[in-house]
């Protein structure tokens, strides 16, 4: 049986899989223990999560891992998670550990109550070297705080990974990957940029860090076609192209691997774009489809205090370029940055809309989150402070329902506008344009996942209702193979 049991996934699939249960499954059995991986859970009930736990855990049994980056636990949409389940868990195993991780700051007090620890960021080192103190191993030196009777490793400060050719994933036959849905691709970590406003990790990191090498990319490509006929994927990198040398990299990755094609999503940092104009014919010959854009702000002060100083003209003329060679792009803004008025977020969604397809075929709008993780730390500048990028913290008020949860804090600008305005402009935007743009940026791998044909792609279906179909019938099936047992919805 098992040692390791991994609950995780996406809410509904609508991109893909999650990497992360993978990631730590090679980790884990590179090191000598069994993991089992349930990343379809988000329709299960209680009963149904316990029932197949029934069937996998045994004393051998040590650890449940939740994975929790894009794992978005709320009531209305994992039955499982509730106060009950835990401690239904713990009566019925008592000797496994409940163990949280994940690479957002997004984690609940519900969830983080009920764990025994909780891993923060990039687990690859820290999670097996946990796994080895749970098993008693002998020489374990595990760097860890205990905060509200939760154990705490905070992965990316203590335990960075150095060589990124061991962050190659092994998927096994059991995953069932369908040929035409893509699988996650991880070419390398961090960002050369250190945007005031982003949470990432490992920002501002030199040119060449943590990038793979061509050999084990190879490796990978190869593997997921020879197990499942891959040939898509969706490129993790927070900044894809922030070297001409990585993407060549993957370029003879792919000539090394012999696919028969090779298709793309990414996160294409637009200003590279424009210093290195030889990017685009690369990244479109490379087999590019669908490009987010993190353009953020029109407004040339917000841009310069974010550190995304290039005009936004350029900006644009770089983004018709890449559109008019096929490449479908999303572009993602923010309501409430520094020095952006109010007023003007209408004229720049009326641009957007005369000349949506020949500059981006999607964009979307979020109100400024300003954030701290679960060790009461912020990771973007200005969640660090606030005060000096003109943000008051003030308490939410009652109705002011945006999200909060137990992490998001709520502000108000020197100007007066408040975390709550922002949400309002950028709901009410998002609603004005959800009839005009179609699906681009993750969105194409959305569409791969559902096996959409490009006439559906045009005709803009409801990838969502797809996904759901996809994502519960996997589930389902899952659950049979376990339990032997019939499960439906509605």
């Amino acid at each position: 049986m098992y040692n390791v049991i991994l609950v995780g996934g996406m809410t509904d699939e609508y991109y893909g899989r999650a990497l992360g249960p993978y990631r730590l499954r090679t980790a884990l059995e590179s090191n000598g223990y069994s993991v089992s991986i349930l990343d379809y859970v988000c329709d299960y009930t209680e009963q149904h999560l316990l029932d197949i736990l029934d069937k996998l855990v045994s004393s051998n049994t040590r650890i449940l891992g939740i994975s929790y980056t894009w794992l978005e636990i709320t009531d209305s949409i994992n039955c499982w998670a509730s106060d009950a389940f835990f401690e239904k868990f713990r009566i019925l195993y008592p000797w496994v550990k409940i163990v949280v991780g994940g690479n957002r700051n997004t984690v609940t007090q519900r969830i983080l109550k009920n764990s025994d620890w909780f891993v923060s960021g990039f687990a690859d080192i820290s999670f097996p070297l946990l796994v080895d103190k749970i098993f008693d191993k002998p020489s374990i030196n595990l760097k860890y705080f205990i905060k509200d009777d939760t154990r705490i490793v905070n992965s990316n400060a203590n335990y960075e990974v150095k060589d990124v050719d061991t962050l190659e994933t092994v998927f096994k036959k059991e995953d069932e990957y369908l040929p035409f849905q893509p699988i996650t691709l991880e070419v390398s970590r961090g960002c050369i940029f250190h945007c005031a406003f982003c949470s990432h990790p490992f920002l501002g990191k030199k040119n060449f860090d943590y990038i793979r090498s061509s050999e084990s990319l190879s490796r990978e490509l190869v593997r997921n076609y020879e197990l499942f006929g891959t040939t898509r994927y969706i490129i993790s990198d927070d900044t894809f192209n922030d070297s001409i040398e990585k993407i060549d990299r993957v370029r003879q990755a792919i000539e090394l691997a012999k696919l028969p094609k090779f298709e793309f999503v990414a996160y294409i940092k637009p200003e590279l774009l424009i210093t290195k104009p030889e990017m685009i014919p690369m990244l479109v010959d490379m087999g590019l489809k669908g490009a987010h854009f993190g353009v953020e702000s029109f407004n040339k002060e917000a841009r310069k205090v974010i550190g995304k100083g290039t005009p936004i003209e350029k900006i644009l003329a770089a983004a018709e370029q890449l559109t008019s060679r096929g490449v479908k792009i999303h572009a993602s803004f923010i309501i409430g940055l520094p020095g952006d008025v109010a007023e003007d977020y209408h004229k720049w969604n009326d641009y957007l809309s005369e000349n949506v397809n020949k500059v981006f075929s999607s964009w979307w709008y979020n109100s400024l989150g300003i954030g701290l993780n679960p060790m009461g730390e912020g990771y973007s500048l200005i969640e660090q402070d606030p005060e000096k990028y003109g943000y008051t913290i003030i308490p939410h008020e009652e109705g002011e329902d945006i999200g909060a949860g137990d992490f998001w804090r709520n502000w108000i600008r020197a100007d007066g506008m408040r975390r709550w305005d922002a949400f309002q402009i950028a709901k009410e935007l998002n609603e004005k344009n959800r009839k005009i743009v179609s699906i681009a940026g993750w969105r194409i791998a959305a569409a791969w996942n559902c096996n959409l044909s490009e006439d559906e792609l045009q005709k803009k279906s409801n990838t969502h209702f797809k996904a759901w179909y996809i994502y519960q019938a996997r589930a389902a099936k899952k659950y049979k193979d376990i339990t032997g047992d019939d499960i439906s919805w509605m």
